[in-house]
């Protein structure tokens, strides 16, 4: 099973039957803008050739229920500054987007494709998002969508056992997911100069040999 998407694949690095790949920060690959969407589907479409054929798993989601907090990515914050709490429409328009993307990628992935719904975090109120964001795409979606919130989050927040940070799941997660595959997981190793292997996170992710510095060190943030 391959799993794309942003920092929360990193959950299933090094985890037998799952190849994670990351295609960069959530701040740069989600749905809260066009241009950001775009960045997503010419992504995914760069690695077709990789994968065709492989069952595939997207997780995208959770940076634009953030971001419709009203602070930005700092979601660390949420004791210390109100969140808005009405903001639905942006939600509605990020489904919108997602929805869109995956009407482009239908054709080069045919129907091997499903969606893990993004999971909860430690903020309550981004839960609240969540929640709708999850009930949307299950709506909307053109690929089933996958759903282990109820096991893993009490009240829209994500149990302490299951907490990497914040706002990361850690791999136990994974048991709840590959009960509800109906295929038997499959790990792959891939031989491209498109992909590298980061050994810290057990996942692959774009290689760019002319990246600076800096921008390496921004690839591991949020």
């Amino acid at each position: 099973m391959v799993i794309v998407g942003d920092s929360h694949v990193r959950a299933f690095g090094f985890q037998e039957g799952y190849t994670p790949i990351f295609l960069g920060p959530g701040k740069s690959y989600n749905f809260t803008s066009y241009e950001s969407a775009l960045k997503v589907k010419s992504s995914l479409l760069k690695i077709a050739n990789l994968i065709r054929g492989e069952e595939l798993l997207l997780l995208f989601g959770e940076p634009d229920t953030r971001f419709a907090l009203g602070k930005s990515w700092h979601s660390w914050e949420y004791n210390e500054y109100p969140d808005d709490v009405n903001n639905s429409a942006f939600i509605h328009n990020c489904v919108d987007r997602y929805v869109l993307v995956q009407q482009e990628i239908i054709k080069t992935f045919s129907n091997n494709v499903r969606i893990l719904a993004p999971m909860m975090t430690q903020n309550p109120n981004q839960g609240v998002y969540l929640r709708a964001y999850n009930k949307l795409l299950k709506e909307r979606s053109l690929f089933e969508v996958i759903d282990i919130n109820n096991e893993i989050s009490n009240k829209a927040v994500l149990k302490p056992e299951f907490r990497k940070d914040i706002i990361h799941a850690n791999s136990n997660v994974v048991r709840y997911l590959s009960h509800l595959l109906r295929d038997n997981t499959t790990s792959l190793n891939f031989q491209s100069q498109l992909l590298m292997f980061n050994y810290h996170f057990g996942c692959y992710q774009f290689n760019n040999q002319r990246r600076s510095l800096v921008s390496r060190v921004k690839g591991l943030m949020l």
